[in-house]
């Protein structure tokens, strides 16, 4: 049987996805975010919470500590994670 929740993504789900992806949405798909945010004050409370967590510092922090020192991962292919963290926000 499957799992209901993956049939039916909550809220902090769907944010949490429009919040990854929201700089590299196309314009329909940004029209869409747009029309998404619309609907409900929850949902535009549910995306800035989840944009402000992936934008966390601490968060590319904890994953870095939480990942363990893979054999090349020092080489120059190979930035480390916190060369990949965005910018803070202003």
């Amino acid at each position: 049987m499957a799992d209901p929740r993956e049939e039916h993504p909550t809220i902090t789900e769907i944010a949490a996805d429009w919040a990854d992806r929201a700089d590299e949405l196309s314009p329909p798909e940004r029209r869409e975010l747009s029309d998404w945010l619309a609907r409900s004050p929850e949902h535009a409370r549910a995306f800035a919470t989840m944009r402000r967590l992936l934008c966390d510092p601490a968060l590319f922090d904890a994953a870095q500590s939480a990942i363990p020192a893979a054999p090349g991962a020092d080489t120059p292919d190979a930035p480390p994670l916190t060369a990949m963290r965005p910018a803070r926000p202003a």
